[in-house]
């Protein structure tokens, strides 16, 4: 007898209001149950020093419910590519990709950050990642709003950047 499921899907039985409850969680519209619950339990608990790190930030930054905290753009958006090189790097690929005016977000090649322009600072993540170190808020938005084109995801409802001063 067979249930009709992927063969690494275990079918569980849960009350419609736990399901509800789940549910008050989702970070979007199109955010299944698994999704919820993958997130939740990978979710870690945060120390007081945690918390007084964030209160202590200038600049927030939250993507599908993991939370940046820096005081530098640039740490931010650093952070962020080390998350999606390790979490999502289809998203990270498709960002590569697009560009902003002359140059690109992010790049494996340091000169494709500020072509013709070595005077520039970029910045090399932890993942090998090239971005630039000249980045204002409305730059940072824009490459927010560019990963949310190219990786079909809501700005302001998957990723949302916060101004703390």
């Amino acid at each position: 007898m067979t249930c009709g499921l992927e063969p690494s899907t275990v079918a569980v039985y849960l009350k419609e209001e736990t399901v509800k409850l789940l549910f008050t969680h989702q970070q979007s519209k199109h955010q299944t149950l698994d999704e919820i619950i993958y997130r939740l339990a990978k979710t870690k608990f945060v120390s007081t020093a945690q918390l007084n790190n964030e209160k202590k930030s200038k600049y927030k930054l939250t993507f599908l419910g993991t939370h940046f905290h820096d005081n530098s753009l640039p740490t931010i958006f650093g952070q962020l590519i080390d998350h999606l090189a390790t979490t999502k790097p289809e998203y990270l690929q498709k960002l590569a990709i697009e560009k902003a005016r002359t140059r690109q977000y992010v790049s494996r090649n340091q000169e494709k950050i500020h072509p013709g322009r070595p005077d520039l600072k970029t910045v090399k993540t932890k993942s090998g990642w090239w971005i630039s170190a000249n980045i204002g808020f409305k730059d940072l938005e824009r490459a927010l709003e560019a990963l949310c084109k190219s990786a079909n995801l809501a700005y302001l409802e998957d990723i949302k950047l916060f101004d703390l001063r």
